[in-house]
């Protein structure tokens, strides 16, 4: 990079080398892309010097400067910004298209949002309707950047005019940003939002990613009245039958995700996606079974008479759509076909990245619950993957999922308590590890396998991180006041952990273990507070200012 920087120097020659200057400028865009560090002196040298190549004739040393400077601009401070603006307004007057283009996508990253005003603003909305799509193009994207900030919104929202021009004379690429902005604009104001909508429904838009954001804004609007209005319907329900694809299923996901349509209204969707099922491209595949994967979470009757059509998919090449697959099966099963479809998803969990695992699980709970006297075959299974490699959320899915298991069918207690064990001996993960040992210690007395449930406490203590420890005193302290059984040994354990090293374990252990030997001290103390814990936190918060104010 610094012989770079030392080459930036010829920007400041009087003759300018123009292929030299272009190979420079593609040498540092390069290194600068890569993550090289500048330091912030060099930046502001490099960037008044490419300043300067602006006023060069050649188009191609434009364009790069243009590039160069848009992405310098994070690296300089906004006073040193500022005075590029006039050279680009300059740039926004000139007869070339390039230049005109170029100017607005640079004035984008470096105005202050408090500057857009005055010719600036009035040049940039004159540029909206401009007839080369590239400066709309820019024009409307500085827009959609710009209406983040309250100061430039107030001035962007009198473009609607403009907007409206440009939805229905503009390429394709050109009204999908123009509808963009628009819905950027009235997005606070919901019955501008369905006027807007309404109007939009109207015109013939060219662009396919246009009439999905227009899809978008129905099904939004839809899903959030639910008054019996059909022409938002209808207008979704005459999509499913476009030549795109993506618009097909882009209509049929809102139709299946509106929570206030019928099963009769559903079921157009549902023939789309079944046909979409049999298009030769695997992404298309993948799209039509994630519809019908979510639909199947809500309402499984109207996705189970497609098992029989969702079968073959479990055995395709593609693990990521096999897996979907599955996920989808099982929450629309029967009791006759879970055995099979477990040993499908066996076979190859570990080929699966972990977002379509969580997939995997989420369904496999939601089956357990709708079949609980097969709790055994699903608690085998979760104990088996829990081991597996795989991060924290992949884990912490499963742990939520056994837990909701455990509180829902108690009789699988036994069993899961036994993976839930011998996970946390390794487990990598100590606020997992922390989750389990306090579900162990608050339903350890009510299985028989209490002392091995212990034991596994103790190898905690002795191995395991403070946080964990703590947590394993605590669950330790909870079986010895409730099983007369095991309490010496645990009082045991707490006397010499009462002298650890960590304050927070040797303060549990000493209080657990007062509270053990006096019962009705840990009666009086365990007792829920009757007051409102609202009040209790503004009285502390006056305590506090007053202990600071004196």
């Amino acid at each position: 990079m610094s012989t770079v920087l030392q080459d930036c120097r010829c920007f400041n020659d009087r003759d300018v080398d123009v292929r030299r200057c272009c190979e420079i400028i593609s040498q540092f865009l390069y290194l600068h892309g890569v993550g090289h560090h500048i330091t912030k002196e060099s930046a502001t040298t490099v960037f008044f010097g490419a300043t300067k190549l602006l006023q060069s004739k050649d188009e191609n040393l434009k364009r790069l400067v243009f590039l160069m400077l848009r992405e310098m601009s994070s690296l300089v401070s906004p006073e040193e910004r500022i005075i590029l603006t006039a050279a680009l307004v300059n740039g926004m007057k000139d007869s070339s298209e390039s230049v005109r283009s170029n100017s607005i996508r640079v004035l984008g990253h470096i105005i202050d949002p408090s500057m857009f005003g005055g010719e600036i603003e009035r040049k940039v909305k004159e540029s909206v309707v401009d007839k080369n799509d590239a400066v709309s193009s820019s024009a409307l994207v500085l827009g959609i950047r710009l209406s983040a900030r309250q100061s430039a919104f107030e001035n962007i929202k009198k473009w609607v005019s403009e907007i409206g021009t440009t939805i229905q004379n503009g390429s394709p690429q050109v009204q999908l940003q123009a509808v963009s902005l628009l819905w950027t604009i009235r997005k606070y104001d919901r019955l501008g939002v369905t006027k807007m909508v309404g109007q939009l429904l109207r015109v013939p838009l060219r662009s396919p990613f246009a009439q999905c954001l227009r899809l978008r804004l129905v099904g939004k609007i839809m899903e959030e009245d639910q008054r019996d209005d059909r022409t938002m319907y209808l207008f979704v329900e005459s999509c499913l039958r476009h030549n795109e694809d993506a618009i097909k299923l882009e209509a049929a996901r809102i139709i299946c995700s509106v929570s206030s349509l019928s099963p009769s209204d559903i079921n157009p969707a549902v023939d789309t996606i079944k046909k979409l099922l049999l298009s030769h491209s695997i992404v298309t595949q993948f799209s039509a079974l994630r519809v019908l994967n979510q639909l199947a979470t809500n309402r499984p009757s109207i996705v189970s008479p497609l098992n029989l059509v969702l079968e073959p998919y479990m055995s395709a090449s593609n693990r990521s759509l096999a897996t979907l697959t599955i996920a989808t099966l099982l929450k629309t099963a029967s009791d006759w076909n879970i055995d099979n479809l477990m040993k499908k998803i066996s076979s190859f969990m570990t080929e699966i990245a972990d977002e379509f695992k969580t997939v995997v699980i989420k369904a496999m709970r939601t089956l357990c619950l709708k079949f609980p006297h097969k709790h055994l075959l699903f608690i085998s299974f979760l104990g088996s993957v829990i081991r597996e490699e795989g991060g924290f959320q992949y884990k912490k899915m499963i742990v939520d999922s056994i837990c909701d298991i455990i509180g829902s069918i108690p009789e699988c207690a036994e069993s899961a308590f036994e993976y839930l064990c011998l996970f946390i001996e390794d487990c990598e993960f100590p606020s997992l590890s922390v989750k389990i040992i306090h579900l162990l210690g608050t339903k350890a007395n009510e299985v028989t396998r209490t002392y091995h449930i212990i034991r596994t406490f103790y190898n905690r203590l002795l191995l395991d991180e403070p946080s964990v420890r703590a947590a394993a005193i605590d669950a330790l302290a909870q079986i010895g006041k409730v099983n007369e059984k095991y309490r010496a040994e645990i009082i045991s354990l707490l006397k010499t952990y009462s002298t650890d090293s960590y304050d927070e374990v040797r303060d549990r252990a000493i209080l657990n273990l007062e509270l053990i030997n006096h019962s009705e001290l840990s009666t009086s103390l365990m007792k829920p507070l009757n007051i409102d814990f609202a009040d209790l936190e503004n009285s502390l918060i006056k305590y506090c200012n007053s202990e600071s104010s004196d």
